[in-house]
């Protein structure tokens, strides 16, 4: 049997493949930094309106996109060992919020992924 899409839901898969499709290297990144700060940005609003379910599968895939920039480190830049204690220290922030939400920590998430975001590509 089909299983039914939410209309909305099937355009963002496949406007996020075909964007995914055609990149490569710091293009790759900058959409992992957009998609995370558009996840962080969902569980924010969610949260205000008391949408759980949503909020938590906005953490899901802010904490999914973290983990996607942790994966795609190069490992021999000088700056990769600080950047993965980050990512890391990201990631298990966003599980706590999965399980206690805190709004102004999800808030400073996302503010230091706009830092680093900014320090990569101005």
């Amino acid at each position: 049997m089909l299983q039914t899409l939410d209309p909305a839901k099937a355009y963002r898969m496949v406007d996020f493949d075909a964007r995914v499709g055609g990149l490569a290297g710091p293009d790759l990144v900058r959409l992992c930094f957009e998609e995370i700060d558009a996840a962080l940005d969902r569980a924010l609003w969610a949260h205000d309106r008391q949408r759980t379910e949503l909020r938590y599968k906005s953490l899901e895939r802010a904490q999914l996109g973290v983990s996607a920039l942790l994966l795609g480190l190069d490992r021999s830049h000088p700056a990769a060992a600080s950047l993965d204690t980050f990512y890391r220290s990201l990631v298990t922030r966003l599980m706590a919020s999965r399980r206690a939400f805190d709004p102004a920590d999800v808030a400073e998430v996302r503010r230091d992924m706009a830092d680093v975001r900014q320090s990569f590509f101005g």
